[in-house]
């Protein structure tokens, strides 16, 4: 073998010689790889395998103080001769060189999104510059979310609006006392004005009421004299009726308001008047008879309550007379009234042994009802009889007065 002054050198052989130049041959030198040893957030592991895994988004929570990163360029022949950089974009400003130290320790980092890079270089100083790039996010502490932001200022909007309510109520005060002394005043003058108008009208019905009252009490007793001259069972019995009925026109008069300026009934106290007119006229029976009173207490026009009142009296009085015979206990009448869409309901209805299927209510066959016929016809109700546990009369009136 042999060098010359050129460093070129010169080998021989059985067929020669063989001249090799070594600033002909370059060096080949592959970067390191670069993996993740070991992770711990707050002195504990995470459960990762390097070797197979790509690196994972670490998840801190306000209450981890520290994380602790250790890496390698996995040289197998001088491990300890690897050099390291790492940089944690968004907390560092610039890369860190820790020498041949694999390790990168971070304590109370504020929340937010980070990531942190880490490039090595083995034992023969080839460096990975692609290294390691791993996803930091730390979350916020729960007093310092959005959510927990928009409290304080719900809160402090909520205070503000109460110190300016405060405030309004301190200035205004004196001008709000006025301002009430001055409506009090006006008021009570009013008062007094609609009381007087009340009372005179009051003293209008009253007196409309009182002459009802007497042309009744007039009917009734010359009625009387005309019963006690009759002999006739029949006109007897006809002649009573009428005074009966004269009774229950009173029981209605007993229930009539004067409401804003119109005349109103109450007819649940009516139906309880003519329920006391019955049975206080009517022979005593073997059976106690109770009357269940559901009728609204709302007001209801005038030219209703008439037809009304006369209904129920013929219904209640021919249910006395006939439905509760040869029978004992208990008896009930239920008188119900109640306002429905676009009009009202009446319901009469009775416990007793029920109306005859050979009896056809809309075909009147005494007088009585054909008084119930007639104003059924003056309010325009539509009639349905149920002969189930006792009779049941319900009339459909459409408007509010018929």
């Amino acid at each position: 073998s042999l060098k010359d002054s050129n460093g070129i050198m010169y080998f021989g052989g059985v067929n020669g010689f063989v001249r090799f130049d070594p600033k002909d041959f370059k060096e080949i030198r592959e970067p390191p790889p670069l993996r993740l040893t070991d992770i711990k957030i707050a002195n504990q592991s995470v459960d990762y395998d390097p070797l197979y895994l790509p690196p994972p988004e670490l998840l801190l929570d306000h209450n981890d103080h520290s994380l602790d990163v250790s890496f390698s360029t996995m040289d197998v022949l001088n491990p300890n001769r690897s050099s390291y950089q790492y940089m944690l974009a968004g907390f560092d400003a610039d890369w860190i060189d820790i020498g041949r130290r694999n390790t990168a320790t971070f304590t109370s980092l504020p929340s937010g999104d980070y990531t942190l890079k880490v490039i090595g270089a083995d034992s023969d100083g080839v460096w990975n510059y692609d290294g390691i790039s791993l996803p930091v996010r730390v979350l916020p502490a729960p007093w310092v979310t959005w959510w927990a932001f928009a409290i304080y200022a719900a809160a402090f909007l909520a205070l503000l609006a109460f110190i300016k309510r405060y405030y309004d109520t301190r200035v205004f005060s004196v001008e709000v006392a006025r301002e009430a002394r001055r409506l009090n005043l006006t008021a009570t003058r009013a008062m007094d004005e609609l009381r007087e108008q009340l009372d005179t009208e009051q003293r209008l019905v009253g007196s409309v009421r009182r002459h009802a009252a007497d042309a009744m009490d007039t009917i009734d007793k010359l009625l009387a004299i005309e019963f006690e001259e009759l002999q006739d069972e029949g006109a007897l019995e006809t002649i009573s009726r009428s005074r009966q009925r004269i009774q229950c026109l009173r029981a209605l008069e007993s229930g009539v308001f004067f409401h804003f300026d119109m005349i109103k009934v109450n007819f649940q106290d009516v139906a309880e008047g003519i329920f006391n007119t019955i049975c206080g006229t009517e022979t005593q029976h073997a059976f106690e008879l109770m009357l269940a009173n559901e009728c609204t207490d709302e007001l209801i026009p005038i030219d209703l309550g008439l037809p009304l009142t006369i209904i129920t009296h013929e219904l209640m009085l021919n249910s006395i007379t006939h439905a509760f015979e040869d029978v004992g206990g208990i008896q009930v009448i239920t008188v119900r009234l109640s306002r429905q869409a676009g009009g009202w309901q009446l319901e009469i209805a009775d416990s007793g042994c029920g109306l005859p299927e050979s009896i056809d209510p809309h075909t009147p066959t005494t007088m009585g009802m054909e008084l119930v016929q007639m104003m059924a016809k003056r309010l325009g109700a539509a009639l349905t009889v149920t002969r189930e546990r006792g009779t049941r009369y319900q009339f459909r009136i459409p408007g509010d007065s018929g």
